[in-house]
């Protein structure tokens, strides 16, 4: 008798938990070669490696970025300004991500862009502890205004985050104009 309740309450417990297990969500898929996500929220997803050192810029499912080295470690995020509105590019409507071989790459479209779309690539450079990061501003009516935001956590005051804004480019009418940008 014993030996019959174990049996049973151990199907019950395996139906219930078969029962209540949600189905996974495929967050990435292959696509020719490259690793893709589409409209994704994690953070700090794949590390792109330039060189022989320390540094790493990690990227994110969109673009959000963060440098990592032993001293200066630093939170880097762009948002672009288009007919008087502020839209960080890591909130964007929609958003693929591409990794391959050391490369991420970003298309970007909002709802308030009027068909305008970003591409968006980010790499560690090679020669030196660095990001590089190129913007392509395609389709849009009027100027744009690319801004980069950087929150540095000062090796000093280890708790103290000091931000940094700078507006990197306008751009005239940006039919298909790039912006190349390196960070140190």
């Amino acid at each position: 008798m014993r030996l019959l309740t174990t049996l049973f309450l151990l199907l019950i417990t395996l139906s219930t938990s078969a029962q209540q297990k949600a189905p996974r969500q495929m967050n990435y898929y292959p696509d020719n070669g490259d690793i893709v996500c589409v409209n994704g929220n994690n953070r700090y997803t794949r590390a792109l490696y330039g060189s022989e050192t320390l540094y790493r810029l990690e990227t994110s499912d969109r673009p959000l970025f963060a440098t990592y080295d032993k001293k200066n470690n630093r939170n880097i995020s762009f948002y672009i300004i288009y007919k008087g509105v502020k839209t960080r590019l890591d909130s964007t409507s929609w958003c693929e991500a591409r990794y391959r071989g050391g490369v991420r790459s970003y298309k970007l479209k909002n709802e308030n862009w009027n068909g305008g779309e970003i591409d968006f690539v980010a790499i560690a450079s090679q020669s030196s502890e660095a990001a590089m990061f190129d913007i392509k501003a395609i389709n849009f009516n009027s100027d744009i205004s690319v801004v980069k935001k950087t929150d540095e956590l000062s090796a000093a005051k280890q708790k103290e985050k000091v931000c940094t804004e700078r507006a990197t480019s306008v751009w005239s009418h940006a039919k298909a104009t790039t912006l190349c940008l390196a960070h140190q």
